[in-house]
């Protein structure tokens, strides 16, 4: 006999709850600086997911009417139909507007969200120079892999609980449990990991199935039906504050998930063991407004990053309000578009089979086309030779160069290459610091009889100024000290302090910054776009420099031209809808970088000067009277980005650290 798996009874409380999720996510990425904490939607959906998911395992392992066929033909009508339309609808768009580089790694994303392990992918390319979030159109399918990772463990390992007799609330508690301690204790050392990794996530839904658990056995529960409804509106009321709670407090500089994602998970499990008659899911929750966004939920998540990514991605700074607000309302009605037309149509009526083996082809089709646009097997329409310069340039990053070796293991994060000559060199601060190692590398190609041995105790985006700080990189601290160790070892003879100064003391000032660095007073964080950060930051870079230069030479190399006109994102005429074409010209007037860093340089030259340390300024190289150079005399762009200078451009033209790298330093 075909067994047929009961669900749970409709609660429109819980469409009401999917609507808080979901429009807390498009409000937080449409306007993030007003709605910081919208993201824990994504935490909310995880408890929703995990109640409703376990709620159909717990009820149909009870009745003896699971199957594991209809479990996962249903999980297929449930979210394929949607993901097929939307992971088409930005593949083609993307065909039109994007570069060679998008493209092709928009098809990895589409080939990762086909075959749900966008988590795995985006964790994958988590570095310093990973391309920024906003440009990532499918970044938000890493929510999905991490649901559709426990829709396809966690129904084979109740199904083996319930077969060998264990409780299943204490093997649930046991692996919510384990889930958590892993995320709590990785949230320092590993925040990009514990954010993708299922392993740290999986708690959340876990969360979602001990409620199914305990509703389940509500029925257990005494007292009076006055005395429920109190318990029933005092969890709701309670749940619906822990949520408020969590979107005023949270933002994304914030160590998340870490203990902090209590909130959004606590809340949620909260609005729904109060049950659908408790005041707040009731009234509130319930609405015909709450129950309609809830239920074009599934697809407004889907549709509404694309949307906000692609304004990104075309560069509609000029119009960017009226542009998201427009991305949100086209997002909503697509979204309805697709509830009516698409999914409502295929989860439901007849031929469930064919339906089932339908979509299960078309997923598989758009994972193969995912794969041959990853590997350039398909050109967007933006792929002209003279625009490939452009997309060289992004990519043209090298460090650390294959001559390069790891530094003892027991130093950290540090590279070195030995040279012939005597003395050892230290290349000590964040990712402009490495940009210089291709030069080395040259120069052990071109000289290496002369070259000096050099360590590059570096860590992109860790400024080398001790008791800065930055929210999202909590790591920083331990792996400055580390590094200043190295720097301080008796065998180094010269140190060479490089970081990207522009970056923290300008742009990071500004108070439209994503960049939160700070420094603790009285235990107390001071952020640097307010500005009173800015002495206590150099007094410590002056006394870092003083100790260094007790017994070492020490310079101090200034920042690089920066901003974006130097960016080859920028370099661009016409427009991407239009036609993109590379923009002729070989300088950019500094004059915005130089006014905008001038008092900063000199602060800099000060310090220096104080501290008794050389001070190389790149502008002295790369600008001449006010204008600096952007490009070769082959048009090919000479910065990778709007602050690194690329790496083939360093190797054969980057001159002015040769002498401290080939010769004692004066």
């Amino acid at each position: 006999m075909h067994n047929t798996l009961s669900h749970p009874k409709y609660r429109p409380d819980i469409d009401g709850l999917r609507a808080v999720a979901v429009l807390s996510v498009v409000a937080f990425h449409a306007a993030p600086s007003r709605f910081a904490g919208g993201f824990v939607g994504v935490d909310i959906f995880f408890v929703i997911s995990g109640y409703l998911i376990s709620t159909i395992i717990f009820e149909n392992l009870a009745r003896g009417t699971f199957s594991f066929r209809e479990f996962y033909s249903r999980r297929i009508k449930r979210i394929f139909p949607s993901l097929i339309v939307v992971l088409c609808a930005v593949g083609a768009f993307g065909w039109y507007v994007l570069f060679t580089d998008e493209f092709a790694q928009l098809g990895k994303h589409i080939s990762a969200g086909a075959g749900f392990v966008s988590n795995l992918a985006l964790w994958s390319e988590a570095g310093y120079f990973d391309a920024s979030a906003e440009r990532k159109p499918l970044l938000h399918l890493w929510s999905l892999g991490i649901e559709e990772q426990f829709y396809i463990a966690w129904p084979l390992l109740a199904w083996l609980a319930w077969r060998k007799q264990f409780g299943l609330s204490l093997v649930t508690s046991f692996l919510l449990l384990g889930s958590f301690v892993l995320n709590v204790s990785s949230i320092q050392s590993d925040p990009v990991g514990t954010f993708y990794s299922p392993l740290t996530r999986i708690w959340e839904l876990l969360a979602g199935s001990l409620v199914a658990w305990h509703v389940g056995q509500r029925r257990n529960l005494s007292g009076s039906g006055l005395a429920l409804a109190r318990r029933a509106n005092v969890l709701s009321f309670s749940g619906m504050s822990i949520l408020a709670i969590a979107f005023i407090l949270l933002h994304t500089h914030r160590a998340f998930p870490g203990w902090w994602a209590l909130l959004p998970v606590i809340g949620s499990a909260l609005v729904i063991v109060a049950g659908p008659s408790a005041w707040f899911n009731r009234t509130l929750l319930s609405r015909s407004v709450m129950v309609w966004f809830g239920l074009i939920s599934y697809p407004l998540y889907l549709w509404h990053w694309p949307l906000l990514s692609f304004i990104e991605i075309l560069d509609l700074r000029s119009w960017d309000r009226e542009a998201r607000f427009g991305a949100v309302i086209l997002a909503i009605v697509l979204a309805w578009l697709t509830y009516r037309f698409v999914e409502r149509p295929l989860r439901h009526g007849k031929g469930d089979g064919q339906k089932v083996w339908l979509l299960s082809g078309g997923m598989v089709l758009v994972l193969a086309a995912g794969i041959a646009i990853s590997t350039e097997l398909v050109s967007p329409r933006n792929d002209s030779p003279t625009l490939g310069k452009l997309v060289r340039a992004r990519s043209d990053w090298e460090f650390p160069p294959a001559r390069f070796r790891p530094y003892p293991s027991e130093h950290g994060p540090a590279v070195a290459l030995s040279g012939s000559a005597p003395g050892v060199v230290v290349m000590l601060g964040d990712s402009i610091a490495q940009q210089y190692a291709p030069r080395v590398d040259q120069l052990a190609i071109d000289a290496r009889e002369s070259l000096r041995s050099v360590i590059f105790a570096t860590e992109g985006g860790c400024p080398p100024i001790p008791g800065v700080l930055r929210d999202d990189r909590p790591q920083c601290s331990d792996t400055l000290k580390t590094l200043i160790d190295i720097a301080m070892n008796e065998q180094v003879d010269s140190v060479v302090v490089a970081a990207c100064w522009y970056c923290y003391f300008v742009y990071a000032a500004r108070e439209d910054s994503n960049d939160h660095y700070y420094m603790l007073k009285n235990g107390k964080r001071v952020y640097f776009k307010h500005g009173e950060a800015f002495d206590s930051a150099f007094e410590s870079l002056e006394a870092l420099l003083r100790t260094l230069a007790r017994d070492k030479a020490v310079a101090l190399v200034l920042s690089t031209p920066s901003g974006p006109t130097v960016n080859p994102n920028r370099m661009y005429v016409g427009t991407r809808l239009g036609g993109a074409k590379l923009r002729e010209t070989g300088t950019f007037t500094g004059e915005e970088f130089l006014v905008e860093f001038s008092g900063i340089r000199e602060r800099l030259i000060e310090v220096a000067r104080r501290a008794g340390v050389r001070v190389i300024d790149p502008v002295e190289y790369l600008c001449d009277s006010g204008t600096c150079q952007v490009s070769s005399s082959e048009g090919d762009p000479i910065f990778k980005d709007s602050v690194h200078l690329r790496s083939s451009f360093v190797r054969n033209n980057v001159y002015y650290l040769d002498e401290i790298f080939m010769a004692m330093a004066d």
